[in-house]
């Protein structure tokens, strides 16, 4: 057997650990811990972690040994024990049961079928800028994707209250999960007026979805969407998803569902805004692809809204971190951990490593344009996750981001109205800019 090191650690401040380095700078933070290896001990307020940050211990948890990790306890101690149900929460024979039953609704061939809805509310959004508006990218790109989802997998009408109800409950979520708040490090039974917000908007967004599901059943239950499809399918041994866990999943898919693509959307235009060769490339792509309004069939010829799409979720991956928890101990870049030990995998550190990628920094698309995928370690970039639990949206995003950023720019022209120096980063549940991001529209 092979032997093993001690695991290097961070010993941070007493009581709160990393903490107050962490809310001083989340990423130098980050960096910090990285360099003193592949897999580092640290503890974040009360907690212990061991942070994973080269591609092939990641690939050791997502993959080869995939069945030795599970999402951790403490996910379900923080206040989404609503999703307890869901893809995102569940393990197991639960978890296996409810992919297997999902999964066709995200081959490809049924993909495609929604591009023309992604382009129809893309369009419908454009036509409603004026000359000269001001807008948010972060608001505008939120609403538009979770319009999208809402129609093509989920056939259910979200109207504006409704928005802003999923729009308090991820602003709550991200409160709640801040590292600049005291709930993100204390005990989940220690009390807090965040707190009080964050389940006063989970109350609110569970009434949303039971309002929603006695729509579906005073209707057709039977759509051909992913609502229909859980009403009505059945497992291999013959019982169907009950009620509960239709429940969990539609507010997974609702939460979660639409923010990867819009905050990758308002990162890629944010980049393009700033960097006139790879928007200018981007541009004139998307208008040569149609003669009239882009489609599925279009998507191969999007190959520069590609690039800029993935150097975008490069440079700042909204699933900038995944949770695994430690199964039976385990031996990871040559260091043992027990049981038990959940693990922070950093995708943002990892996009952003310079062993990896040629001036890390830089917004360059053009880095993709000649086989980097193929050269780099297969978990050198994991916007998705991966391995048996990749995202199971991800061939969704992917149509959704190229089809509804090319149809913005072949539409419009815009400039960046916010100073690209005051927009920081916020690291909680998911990498977000730490302000609105404005553009001036041009059309």
């Amino acid at each position: 057997m092979a032997s093993t090191e001690a695991l290097p650690s961070v010993d941070g401040y007493p009581l709160v650990g990393i903490v107050p380095s962490y809310v001083r700078d989340p990423f130098a933070c980050i960096d910090d811990i990285a360099s003193r290896g592949d897999v580092v001990e640290y503890r974040f307020g009360y907690r212990r972690f061991v942070g994973v940050y080269h591609p092939d211990p990641v690939e050791t948890v997502l993959v080869t040994e995939a069945a030795k990790f599970r999402k951790p306890d403490f996910l379900r101690q923080s206040g989404v024990e609503f999703l307890e149900n869901g893809l995102f929460l569940s393990e197991g024979e639960q978890w296996g049961r409810q992919r297997s039953l999902l999964q066709p609704m995200f081959f490809l061939d049924r993909i495609r079928s929604y591009g023309e809805t992604m382009v129809d509310h893309t369009r419908h959004v454009v036509d409603e800028w004026d000359d000269g508006e001001v807008v948010g990218l972060r608001d505008e790109l939120s609403r538009l994707t979770l319009r999208i989802l809402a129609e093509t997998l989920l056939g259910v009408d979200i109207r504006e209250e409704r928005e802003r109800t999923i729009t308090r409950l991820s602003d709550a979520i991200l409160e709640v999960s801040s590292p600049t708040s005291p709930a993100a490090f204390l005990p989940p039974w220690v009390p807090s007026l965040t707190r009080y917000r964050f389940r006063r908007a989970v109350g609110e967004f569970e009434d949303l979805v039971d309002e929603l599901l006695t729509e579906r059943r005073d209707g057709d239950p039977s759509g051909d969407d992913l609502l229909g499809l859980m009403a009505t399918a059945e497992f291999e041994d013959g019982s169907r998803m009950d009620d509960e866990t239709i429940r969990d999943q539609l507010m997974t898919f609702l939460l979660a569902g639409h923010e990867t693509s819009s905050l990758a959307l308002t990162f890629t235009l944010f980049y393009l805004g700033q960097y006139p060769g790879p928007r200018e490339r981007a541009v004139a792509e998307a208008r040569d692809a149609a003669e009239d309004r882009l489609g599925p069939a279009d998507v191969p010829d999007l190959t520069a809204v590609e690039w800029a799409i993935k150097e975008a979720m490069r440079l700042r991956p909204p699933a900038h971190v995944l949770f695994r928890q430690t199964e039976e101990p385990v031996t990871l870049a040559g260091h043992r951990i027990e049981e038990g030990v959940p693990l922070t995998l950093s995708a943002y550190h990892v996009h952003n490593d310079e062993e990896w990628y040629d001036d890390p920094d830089e917004y360059r698309p053009s880095r993709w344009a000649d086989g980097l995928e193929e050269d780099l370690p297969d978990y050198a970039y994991f916007p998705f996750g991966g391995g048996p639990r990749h995202c199971i949206g991800m061939r969704f995003a992917m149509l959704e981001m190229q089809l509804v950023l090319g149809t913005v720019l072949r539409s419009v022209e815009f400039e960046l109205v916010t100073d690209p120096d005051d927009v920081g980063l916020t690291p909680a549940t998911t990498l977000r800019p730490d302000s609105e991001i404005r553009v001036r529209i041009r059309k």
